[in-house]
């Protein structure tokens, strides 16, 4: 996470593994908690570098997961996405590759611009959202979502299965 944090390129980091409400790791004597996930961020993301982040792990991608990280200042997220329900490996990581492949052909047609740049938070809404139209289910099978955090309120694309 710290060579993420300090590479000068990355903006989003792709957490893809085993989860639950409030760990993530690949078994359960060999995960962290959400804490332990936080404060890595925090030191690994103390330039603003990295904005945003992607769990593809089951259970995460609820209010209260993305409220933890995104409501400590600290993180310097700009949003955070994943799934509130269980999801099969393979059905998740075609679904990660899917938002991954919309977020960065926003990225390179943003590059290009001279006016009228989307915001890092943008492009992931604009993903999402497009993820969404192709995978129908995204949302009402897997609890897919996206948060942010804005006017100190946590907000969703979704409310929260």
């Amino acid at each position: 996470m710290n060579m993420r944090g300090a590479d000068e390129r990355t903006e989003i980091v792709y957490l893809a593994s085993h989860g639950d409400e409030k760990a993530i790791g690949p078994s359960v004597d060999r995960s962290i908690s959400r804490a332990e996930a936080r404060n890595i961020l925090i030191t690994a993301n103390a330039n603003k570098q990295i904005k945003g982040l992607f769990l593809g792990t089951c259970l995460t991608g609820n209010a209260d997961f993305a409220r933890f990280f995104l409501e400590n200042k600290k993180t310097n997220l700009e949003w955070v996405a994943g799934y509130a329900k269980s999801v099969d490996w393979v059905d998740g990581s075609a679904i990660d590759m899917i938002f991954f492949s919309k977020l960065a052909e926003l990225y390179v047609a943003n590059k290009s611009k001279r006016k009228g740049k989307l915001s890092p938070r943008n492009m992931a809404h604009s993903a999402a959202t497009k993820l969404v139209e192709l995978v129908q289910g995204a949302y009402s099978s897997y609890g897919f979502n996206i948060y942010f955090h804005e006017n100190n309120k946590l907000t969703s694309m979704f409310k929260d299965p």
